[in-house]
């Protein structure tokens, strides 16, 4: 059963996110850190498969750097209230597999979890959709709309199913792409199609203020519920 690390500075919420783990059989707590010290004095002997990172510092590069070497074999997923577009592709190019906000439903964030440990990527939705839509690189809208899904986690057949199109359409399409970008993964065509912002004033004023976007759940209606653990 895979196992999950959370580090935040808010004990209530690390808490609760515990006690949610132990209603679902796919994911199990392996404890809690309170900062980026006890996560580099600990990680050793929880041994994480995930960790979910409440960042929320001044410096929150350098510090995301020091935990990518301090957990090396250990996938990360972000879980923020809010994040600024720049720092989301700083956090990606540095490792960081997924992205989730404190919104996020609960069911939904185990499924975020689980995506990742599986070796996917996981990015809120509403926050790729701003960044894409402010792209400027030279792709067709259909190129756009696969990395589009597949920034959200989706696998071919579920984009298959997305686009309707064959799952042999979409591993054809992946392959163009990876030629015409001259990437080698995933995860870097994700990073391409998220790299070349225009200012944040040039995005769409729903999902952006002020340069920060605010994700919202993938599929999901804008009036759910708070989560539980808020």
């Amino acid at each position: 059963m895979p196992r999950v690390l959370v580090c935040s500075d808010e004990p209530n919420l690390s808490a609760s996110f515990i006690e949610l783990l132990s209603e679902f059989l796919e994911l199990r707590s392996c404890g809690w850190c309170r900062n980026v010290d006890a996560l580099a004095q600990n990680v050793d002997r929880l041994r994480p498969d995930v960790l979910l990172l409440d960042l929320n510092t001044q410096d929150e590069a350098a510090v995301l750097a020091r935990i990518q070497s301090i957990a090396l074999k250990v996938k990360t997923v972000l879980w923020v209230r809010s994040i600024s577009a720049s720092f989301a592709m700083q956090a990606m190019s540095l490792g960081v597999r997924g992205l989730v906000t404190k919104e996020t439903q609960p069911e939904t964030l185990v499924r975020c979890l689980l995506c990742v440990e599986a070796g996917e990527l996981w990015f809120e939705k509403s926050l790729t959709n701003g960044i894409l839509e402010a792209q400027r690189d030279p792709l067709t809208a259909r190129e756009h709309h696969v990395i589009l899904l597949l920034s959200q986690g989706l696998r071919n057949r579920e984009i298959a199913l997305e686009m309707g199109i064959p799952e042999s359409g979409v591993k054809t399409s992946l392959t163009r792409l990876f030629r015409k970008l001259n990437v080698k993964d995933r995860l870097d065509l994700v990073l391409y199609g998220l790299k070349d912002l225009r200012s944040p004033a040039a995005a769409s004023p729903k999902r952006a203020t002020g340069g920060t976007f605010t994700a919202q759940n993938p599929g999901s209606p804008s009036e759910e519920r708070a989560p539980a653990w808020r």
